[in-house]
């Protein structure tokens, strides 16, 4: 019985859900201003929830052995901020986005031999997240952003192009 088990382990290693879910941190310090603690694992999606008025969106292109799109919102919901914490928020998110998704690529590399590089941050006003966009393999994931003043929630949805990947 425990073979059986390994293999079905090794088996979801071996598709790309497998090497996202493994690549992900549960938990990310962010130079000591924030901390990433993961909310809800990745799971495939086939509804994406649409960018509401409450959140800030930045996006990061996926680009070799896997490519696509991450787009990172964080969701200030309830959340009373001034222009000049709005404008370290956004910076703090940006940046703890990028740290984390710079962390998934290396982890990809090194545990998976995906090699895969990381656009820089681009930024819209608002995302448009028709399921058209959305036709490949679909995953969302969601982290708390906690900073010394507050928590934020923050959610991810990763569009992996399916003729891309590489399964065994």
């Amino acid at each position: 019985m425990k073979n059986f088990v390994n293999e079905i382990n090794i088996e979801q290693t071996r598709s790309i859900e497998g090497y996202l879910q493994s690549s992900f941190l549960e938990e990310l310090n962010i130079y000591n201003q924030a901390h990433l603690i993961l909310d809800c694992p990745l799971i495939k999606t086939s509804k994406v929830r649409s960018q509401t008025s409450f959140e800030r969106a930045v996006q990061f292109n996926l680009i070799g052995e896997i490519q696509g799109q991450v787009i990172c919102f964080l969701d200030t919901y309830n959340k009373e901020i001034n222009p000049a914490e709005s404008k370290y928020l956004t910076s703090l998110f940006d940046e703890s986005m990028n740290i984390l998704l710079g962390k998934v690529v290396t982890n990809l590399e090194n545990s998976h031999n995906l090699s895969t590089l990381l656009s820089s941050p681009i930024k819209k006003d608002s995302y448009q997240l028709e399921a058209s966009n959305f036709e490949n393999n679909t995953f969302s994931l969601k982290y708390k952003l906690i900073t010394n003043a507050q928590e934020y929630d923050c959610r991810l949805v990763i569009n992996v192009l399916k003729k891309n990947i590489i399964e065994v």
